[in-house]
């Protein structure tokens, strides 16, 4: 369901070049008329992104599309993660942004997912750091996406205070919340860096793309 998913993305979202992807030389009664107005009815919310996805499947699975693994793009790089210190926490050390994304082991997991799906001509850092400010980033200049220690901090305080305003708020533990919060926020910069590495058309703003990127994955 991920490659169908990432597929997805690239051809729909990211806009991905078509010399990527051939279609099979079929005639046009082979293709169903649903697949073909597929596009259209989820651009309009007619369909859900579920039935969207499973239309591309089924071009997947029936031959009908076809993913052509021998790109022009080059495996020449990576994502990799690196941790600046994190001293000016305003939590002990076990509950500093540091502590909380070493132990989720979020970023690493991303990392790897991106790296065995994506091939990259070169190589983009993903640092963590402490910034000054609750923020994310993607630098288009050094190619580098960079998360900020206040950012995690940011998302505790308002889990605290929306978890002290509402006693049914969903989540009983901080960690949850924070997690997905900043997994989201990590595929939007990823978003921005995949827009820039591979040079991609898109339609509209940059931010809404990557936002869509993030909200798929």
């Amino acid at each position: 369901m991920k490659l169908v998913l990432i597929i997805t993305m690239a051809v729909v979202v990211l806009g991905i070049s078509a010399s990527l992807i051939s279609v099979q030389g079929q005639q046009n009664n082979v293709i169903p008329q649903w697949i073909k107005n597929n596009a259209g009815w989820w651009a309009d919310d007619s369909i859900d992104d579920e039935s969207f996805v499973n239309g591309i499947k089924y071009l997947i699975d029936s031959g009908i599309m076809e993913i052509n693994i021998d790109t022009t793009i080059q495996d020449q790089g990576d994502f990799y993660l690196t941790y600046k210190p994190n001293p000016n926490s305003p939590y002990v050390e076990e509950d500093s942004a540091i502590a909380f994304l070493k132990n989720s082991n979020l970023l690493e997991q991303e990392i790897n997912f991106l790296n065995e799906n994506f091939r990259l001509p070169y190589d983009v850092e993903v640092l963590a750091q402490e910034c000054g400010e609750a923020n994310a980033w993607y630098d288009f200049e050094i190619k580098q996406i960079v998360i900020c220690y206040e950012l995690i901090d940011m998302d505790y305080e308002n889990y605290i205070y929306f978890h002290n305003e509402d006693l049914d708020y969903a989540y009983e533990t901080v960690d949850p919340y924070i997690y997905d919060n900043l997994d989201w926020t990590f595929f939007h910069e990823v978003g921005h860096a995949l827009i820039d590495v591979y040079q991609l058309p898109i339609t509209g703003l940059e931010e809404n793309v990557a936002d869509q990127f993030a909200s798929l994955m």
